[in-house]
Parts: C-alpha cells; sequence; structure tokens
C-alpha cells in the first residue's frame, strides 16, 4: 500500500518538525531566561 507509506513518511516529517520547534522554542526560552531577549 503506497499511500501506508506515504503516510507513515508524512508522520515522520511531522515528528521531527515538531521535535525541532520545540527544541527552538526551549533555546529562546532559555534565552529570555538569560536576559537576552526583551
Amino acid at each position: 500500500a503506497v499511500h501506508e507509506f506515504i503516510r507513515t513518511r508524512f508522520a515522520d516529517v511531522e515528528e521531527r518538525a515538531a521535535k525541532r520547534k520545540e527544541k527552538e522554542a526551549r533555546k529562546e526560552e532559555r534565552r529570555r531566561k538569560r536576559g537576552l531577549f526583551p
């Protein structure tokens, strides 16, 4: 089933994107705590 493969691939990409976003948010939070962000 090709659509099954595509769906799993898409889910994988989505998960990776979400993780990256989370990491960025955490980084920004840390920066803000340090006072580099207004």
